[in-house]
């Protein structure tokens, strides 16, 4: 088995490199390699990470989902059906 993790912004892309040191794809997704139990795996490092003194205070608020002007989906072209984000304006003219 394998995780990825999706980083739905800066702060929470800050705490997973704190956390776990991975490598970011696409600038949303971190590969977690062969971790899995949210109970093993994961709470204990994130809390291990923030109990450390890690915070978001000079970290730069991302942007609202309400002016992003696109959405996520599974990519149909994926073989692992990865997420991608789309362009609304793109995906409307599609349509």
């Amino acid at each position: 088995l394998k995780s990825c993790l999706l980083l739905c912004g800066p702060a929470e892309t800050a705490l997973a490199q704190a956390a776990f040191g991975g490598t970011i794809e696409n600038g949303i997704i971190m590969d977690l390699g062969n971790r899995v139990s949210r109970k093993k795996d994961y709470i204990p490092v994130l809390t291990k990470t923030i109990q450390n003194g890690w915070s978001k205070t000079n970290i730069p608020r991302g942007p609202s989902m309400f002016q992003m002007k696109s959405h996520l989906e599974v990519d149909p072209e994926d073989p692992y059906g990865n997420v991608k984000r789309v362009n609304d304006d793109t995906h409307n003219k599609s349509m």
